[in-house]
């Protein structure tokens, strides 16, 4: 109800701004000049940030001409994350490889440093190697059901000589994980379309074949809640980012409740009046990144779920679901 009241006065605005430029032909060519300019301006930036910072021609370069960094007969595209550089193939890229910028404001601003980070559904690891690079663990874990994904995570502990930092698991869920694994942080971009089973059946194969993707049953999500508690350490907490064209916050409400887990706060990744603020919190990437990933956020609807644990000794562990997004 309250977004259909927003909507429409926002149509109303546009309306009246349209009546007005209709009157004064000299301030809506001024206008549409000012609007041009300013979009003219966010596409070199997008551009700027495409080519200088997620090296798109590599991309494409190893797309089309079939060239690239080799680890046997295995192509790999890189990125970097300060000091470390990460390995990766396209396809097994799910978003994170910007995401994992958001990641660090979010945990740098809001949780800081810990001792141990523990990446779920990691693909090539963006988001758990981004967070060491910018010194918010000493230890990371990372762990993915696909053969491919580790592969990649492999080649890059290799790479960066983090054998005594950074530990790999090929698991379905947390089936494979040893007990005596213990974090303080776990982040995840698990997949966002949680397919209910009482679907009906034409809309049930909707994204079926992409696991990145897809969690029929939310599978995926209700197996690791029930399993967290093995290895997530008392004060410990959970950040994963998740998509608003699927889900909001209230959809994992119950499933976390009865794993004893509780949501501390729900968030948008960034709203339309603060698209353009606090950019100096994104340390060491540039602004044009910077407008980059917040445009890919506010389009997708991305906001995060951070829980804790309810025996965790919070005194300011309240529920703020209502109005969740």
């Amino acid at each position: 109800m309250k977004k259909t009241i927003i909507n429409l006065i926002i149509l109303v605005g546009i309306i009246e701004i349209l009546k007005f430029l209709h009157i004064y032909p000299n301030l809506a060519f001024l206008l549409y000049t000012l609007i041009l300019l300013f979009f003219s301006a966010l596409l070199c930036v997008i551009i700027y940030a495409l080519v200088s910072e997620l090296k798109i021609f590599q991309m494409i370069g190893l797309l089309w001409k079939k060239t690239g960094t080799e680890s046997g007969t295995r192509q790999y595209l890189k990125i970097n994350y300060k000091n470390i550089e990460v390995s990766y193939c396209w396809r097994l890229q799910g978003g994170g490889l910007i995401m994992a910028h958001e990641f660090v404001h979010i945990v740098s601003q809001r949780i800081g440093r810990v001792e141990h980070v523990f990446e779920y559904c990691s693909g090539p690891g963006f988001i758990g190697f981004s967070l060491l690079a910018n010194n918010l663990c000493d230890k990371l874990t990372l762990a993915d059901v696909n053969p491919a994904a580790i592969e990649t995570i492999k080649e890059t502990i290799k790479n960066n000589n983090l054998e005594d930092r950074v530990t790999v698991y090929q698991s379905d869920c947390l089936d494979s994980i040893p007990e005596n694994e213990q974090w303080d942080l776990v982040v995840g971009n698990p997949p966002w379309d949680l397919v209910p089973r009482n679907l009906p059946w034409y809309q049930r194969f909707r994204n079926k074949n992409n696991i990145m993707v897809c969690d029929p049953d939310s599978r995926v999500h209700k197996k690791f809640f029930q399993d967290i508690h093995k290895f997530l350490k008392p004060n410990g907490s959970i950040l994963f980012i998740e998509g608003g064209e699927y889900t909001n916050a209230n959809c994992f409400k119950q499933m976390l409740e009865q794993n004893r887990l509780k949501i501390i706060k729900s968030f948008r990744a960034v709203s339309f009046l603060d698209f353009f603020k606090n950019f100096k919190e994104y340390q060491g990437v540039s602004i044009a990144l910077v407008i980059l990933l917040r445009l890919g956020l506010y389009a997708r609807q991305v906001y995060f779920i951070w829980s804790k644990s309810i025996n965790s000794k919070n005194p300011n562990l309240l529920d703020e679901t209502k109005g969740a997004l």
